[in-house]
């Protein structure tokens, strides 16, 4: 979350998970754009 972002220290365990959740929509979004782009090429 964001809160877990700006404060890190005191939970480092969901500050990680945080991290490697917002890594993960951040892929998806990127892989579904590529999709949408190429849909719309063809």
């Amino acid at each position: 979350t964001i809160s877990s972002n700006l404060y890190p220290s005191h939970d480092a365990p969901s500050y990680l998970t945080g991290n490697i959740v917002n890594a993960g929509l951040l892929g998806f979004l990127i892989v579904l754009v590529i999709i949408l782009k190429n849909a719309l090429k063809s």
